[in-house]
């Protein structure tokens, strides 16, 4: 811009060009020059958007590790939830398992309390009974079957939790 000022200005004085198409032509210069810009913003976001597609592709393709179980006919009724000598540790996590041969029966209608520290376990304990984890030895079951011959639409359709911190 500063060349063809410098240049417009030495033509005008020369009177081999007058001042307004000095100025015409600085904005078409700008013209040209805000659509390069604009275009190349246009490159930059359209290679990000690939990137977020590409993204959002291995998502939606991405298959759950739990099976959904084959009994299609096993249906949770009363609602009665026991643990049988459940064990459980994440996977990749080294160290010692979350929970360790854990066993109860929550009857149907019965109240029950899990307390302890954080890090203890609760809420892992509680995400076994719907299948989001499943146990690494050990049974979950409900109304005296196991979770995993359950089909994962019909335990998750019947039961629901309320958890303190709810993430998306």
């Amino acid at each position: 811009m500063l060349m063809m000022y410098w240049n417009g200005g030495r033509m005008v004085f020369s009177g081999s060009m007058q001042a307004g198409e000095v100025m015409a032509f600085s904005n078409y210069i700008t013209q040209i020059l805000m659509s390069l810009t604009m275009s190349s913003f246009s490159l930059i976001f359209l290679s990000r958007a690939a990137v977020s597609i590409g993204r959002i592709n291995e998502v939606l393709n991405t298959h759950p590790d739990i099976a959904s179980g084959g009994n299609e006919r096993a249906a949770v009724r009363d609602g009665r939830v026991e643990f049988r000598n459940v064990t459980f540790a994440y996977p990749g996590q080294g160290g010692d398992p979350v929970l360790k041969d854990i066993s109860f029966t929550a009857e149907s209608g019965e109240t029950v309390a899990i307390l302890g520290a954080t890090g203890s376990g609760k809420t892992t304990l509680v995400s076994l009974i719907p299948r989001l984890y499943d146990p690494s030895a050990g049974e979950v079951l409900v109304d005296g079957v196991n979770v995993r011959e359950y089909s994962l639409q019909k335990l998750r359709g019947r039961i629901g939790v309320a958890l303190q911190k709810s993430l998306l």
